[in-house]
């Protein structure tokens, strides 16, 4: 039985995509998941490539792997949603996954795990930031905002919430319009810092202005004097620091 689903919505992410799936090809877990991708056919990294992938996902215990070809853009609210109605009926956790994140090989085991303890909503309140263009690392720390932000890094949901999904045409903010909807009464933050992990700046389509966090930092961003090499696999950050961006 699929225990836990990784939701990956696409778009305009045929250079970045691979990163996301080498993470989920690493995972070590001890139940079976499913990966649901959703993508426009316009300029699309493409089932081809995903498929390429396949025997390493199903190594990482995923037994099953769904790509949902779209014909015309898609807002990410209603990719989520359409998501989530699609999951196995079985699946207790819905994770998010970004096309241009590296999650580390923990990531699916440690959220299923406080999924299965009870709680509806999990995520980190620190994670580190990439930045493509200038090559760089910045902290996301959800401590500098205060109780205000309610939203953090890498988050995972109980689908016995997600029926409360409504539709939207948001197109920033996301996060924040999944916990509105949703209104977890139990939510768990993973305090420590995060390595392993990484998400990256530079060829993403939402979060363009937080690019010049890695110039000035402002919250919820700190600077920090890490290295890409000092967080992720070294294959991961050579890839990484190739990608020259203008």
């Amino acid at each position: 039985m699929i225990q836990l689903t990784v939701a990956l919505p696409v778009w305009n992410s045929k250079s970045i995509l691979w990163l996301a799936l080498e993470g989920l090809c690493r995972q070590k877990v001890s139940f079976k998941w499913e990966l649901l991708i959703m993508e426009e056919q316009i300029k699309e990294f493409g089932i081809d490539e995903v498929t390429k992938y396949a025997k390493r996902l199903e190594a990482a215990g995923c037994a099953s792997l769904r790509y949902m070809a779209l014909e015309y853009r898609v807002p990410l609210p209603h990719k989520w949603k359409s998501m989530a109605d699609k999951r196995s009926a079985s699946s207790k956790a819905f994770l998010l996954q970004a096309a241009d994140d590296y999650p580390d090989a923990g990531r699916l085991q440690r959220t299923f795990d406080k999924i299965n303890e009870g709680y509806d909503w999990v995520q980190h309140r620190r994670g580190y930031m990439y930045g493509i263009k200038y090559k760089k690392i910045i902290e996301f720390d959800q401590r500098t905002f205060g109780p205000g932000c309610r939203t953090g890094f890498y988050i995972g949901i109980s689908t016995k919430e997600l029926h409360k999904l409504p539709d939207s045409f948001l197109s920033h903010g996301i996060d924040n319009w999944l916990y509105r909807s949703l209104q977890p009464k139990k939510v768990f933050w993973f305090e420590e810092e995060l390595i392993g992990a990484v998400g990256t700046d530079g060829l993403n389509n939402i979060s363009i202005q937080r690019r010049r966090n890695y110039v000035k930092p402002e919250r919820p961003f700190v600077a920090s004097d890490k290295t890409i090499d000092q967080i992720v696999p070294s294959d991961i950050a050579e890839r990484l620091k190739k990608f020259a961006i203008k």
